[in-house]
């Protein structure tokens, strides 16, 4: 896998209740551009920050990346429906 590609959907896990696009989209909530989904592997999410990009930006994508992985947690624990979560 590429270094910058982020493995979305675990395969041995089983757990693909929650898509790539899903987490594009929920990204896109946060107010950052989608990535490029499922290239060049199929599940994933490339994210390709450039030198340009502040420490502030790059600490706020972080906190969503945590926030969007805190909301998948509780889809997988049941305690969230996918389609009530944000």
């Amino acid at each position: 896998m590429p270094t910058n590609a982020l493995s979305i959907c675990d395969t041995k896990t089983g757990f693909r209740e929650i898509s790539e696009e899903d987490i594009a989209k929920r990204l896109m909530d946060f107010g950052f551009h989608a990535p490029t989904m499922s290239f060049p592997v199929a599940g994933t999410l490339m994210i390709e920050p450039t030198e340009s990009e502040s420490k502030e930006e790059l600490d706020r994508f972080v906190d969503a990346m945590i926030q969007i992985r805190l909301e998948i947690a509780q889809v997988e624990a049941g305690e969230m429906k996918r389609k009530i979560a944000p």
